[in-house]
């Protein structure tokens, strides 16, 4: 997923520095830790706002995690 959002970003001439915002979704049952570190992992270490919903499911079942980015270039 984070490669995804990364390779978005490297599209539009950006990278995890100009990220200012993510908002994560997650479905019950899904390890909140490594969400949380991939999200951190995939951001170097960067400092952005941040919020997480458990929401019952999302769009697609087969989907347990989306990510909303903003970005700013």
């Amino acid at each position: 997923m984070w490669s995804n959002v990364l390779a978005i970003l490297f599209e539009a001439s950006m990278g995890p520095a100009n990220v200012v915002s993510v908002t994560t979704y997650v479905v019950p049952g899904q390890d909140l830790g490594v969400v949380m570190a991939e999200r951190d992992r995939a951001l170097d270490g960067r400092l952005a706002a941040s919020t997480l919903v458990v929401v019952p499911e999302l769009a697609r079942p087969a989907w347990k995690v989306e990510v909303a980015v903003i970005a700013i270039g």
